[in-house]
């Protein structure tokens, strides 16, 4: 799919309207707050289900309107348990609904070859997406895990399970110490475990035709559990 045409762009920019609305809440060692939002897209440029594997990108396309809507929550607590010992919580949520109001999308030159995906989940945009962490300090030393969730991610517009990455829930865990280093710097050694318990997902992917001419979805592998020292030395 040729992206210009007689020298102009075939896509065109896009406009959104976005409203949105929140409140915020504090205390003595907590915090919340909640945020709705409504962006309403005429013209979104969205990924028109086939991969350019020459150049290595999407192909976009304008959808006519479409909506993304949903509400943010968050929240933080930190907390003394005992001397030296500190707690600290913290997460995040966002709850979606991406869907298209108005969109074709045409696949040849005949009337046959355009298909409308009216009120279909937008490729690439979760419904549910989720962190939630805990960390515990001790003096200089501080250990956490991590927690990290993605709901269900549609790889075109048709939003069939078939070409769709499932929904995955993965944890990290991370551990650090800091000391002095000399009279006037200070070091840390860090230490952060990805993915620790080498869950097997995939992290994304696309549409491609295979070798009979048929577009079928191809699945980029998430990484398997992997680890990440670091030094820092300040001055």
């Amino acid at each position: 799919m040729p992206l210009y045409s007689n020298g102009k762009p075939l896509i065109r920019p896009e406009d959104v309207n976005d409203y949105e609305a929140g409140a915020s809440w504090r205390g003595a060692w907590a915090q919340a707050s909640a945020n709705l939002f409504r962006m309403e897209f005429r013209d979104e440029l969205v990924y028109a289900g086939q991969f350019n594997t020459d150049l290595g990108y999407p192909i976009l396309g304008n959808a006519a309107r479409s909506v993304h809507q949903g509400v943010e929550l968050a929240g933080r607590m930190e907390r003394g348990l005992a001397r030296d010992l500190k707690v600290t919580l913290d997460g995040n949520t966002t709850l979606s609904d991406n869907h298209f109001v108005e969109y074709r999308e045409v696949y040849g030159l005949t009337p046959a070859d355009i298909v409308s995906y009216d009120g279909k989940a937008i490729g690439f945009f979760p419904a549910v997406l989720a962190n939630l962490s805990a960390r515990v300090g001790w003096k200089d030393a501080s250990a956490g895990l991590e927690l990290q969730h993605a709901g269900r991610m549609y790889l075109d517009n048709t939003e069939s399970i078939l070409a769709s990455a499932g929904p995955r829930t993965i944890f990290n865990a991370t551990a650090a110490w800091r000391f002095a280093l000399g009279a006037q710097s200070r070091a840390e050694l860090s230490l952060r475990v990805f993915n620790l318990l080498d869950t097997r997902y995939a992290a994304g992917g696309y549409m491609d035709y295979d070798a009979l001419g048929n577009l079928v979805p191809q699945f980029v592998p998430a990484a398997t559990r992997n680890v990440l020292g670091q030094v820092r030395v300040g001055f």
